[in-house]
């Protein structure tokens, strides 16, 4: 959801709680939740462009672990959109603040550091959103350097396409090509400050 726009599913859900980071009225969706089938100490981080579906987070998260022989309800996965409090974000943006590029990459850091365990959502195979975002390629990049497990993660739909594709004549040219696209220089960000990271 869009943090400019003045309501949102996800912080709807916190309203009228209380954040158990800073004990002010307004917490993450995260803060919501209780019992065990619902929330627990991060397994895994994914590592997503904003522009990604829902169903595409979802199916790929149900792949990984039906792939990884993974109980889903034992499987906590740190999303930054229902974790991070998003009351305090746009607090500061409707203040005229940004979140500074250096508190993010601070906070993006740590999370992926602490959980050690980042799933790189890419969809379409072909066209990431993932590739095209000055976030997700921080992200990647903060695992690789700091020895973090990374996996690729697909929705069961785009792994028929990426099969499909390298059994054809220039499959394994187009997969490369794919890998190749990535430029940091051209990826994109929602705050232009976000491109100095």
């Amino acid at each position: 959801e869009s943090l400019r726009d003045p309501t949102g599913l996800i912080r709807q859900k916190g309203e009228n709680v209380i954040s158990k980071e800073d004990g002010k009225m307004g917490a993450s969706y995260i803060d919501c939740l209780e019992d065990e089938d619902h929330v627990g100490l991060a397994t895994h981080m994914i590592s997503y462009g904003w522009g990604n579906r829902i169903l595409d987070i979802n199916s790929a998260l149900r792949a990984y672990c039906q792939k990884m022989k993974l109980e889903e309800k034992r499987t906590y996965i740190w999303i930054c959109c229902l974790c991070n409090n998003q009351y305090r974000v746009k607090e500061k943006m409707d203040s005229g603040e940004n979140v500074s590029v250096e508190e993010f990459s601070k906070i993006f850091q740590e999370k992926v550091v602490g959980i050690n365990h980042i799933l790189a959502l890419m969809v379409p195979w072909d066209t990431p959103i993932y590739n095209t975002r000055v976030w997700c390629i921080f992200e990647f990049y903060t695992a690789l350097v700091n020895n973090c497990k990374l996996d690729i993660i697909f929705p069961e739909t785009e792994k028929i396409k990426l099969v499909e594709a390298i059994k054809s004549s220039d499959g394994s040219n187009k997969l490369l090509s794919t890998l190749a696209s990535t430029r940091i220089q051209d990826a994109e960000a929602s705050q232009e400050e976000d491109k100095k990271v």
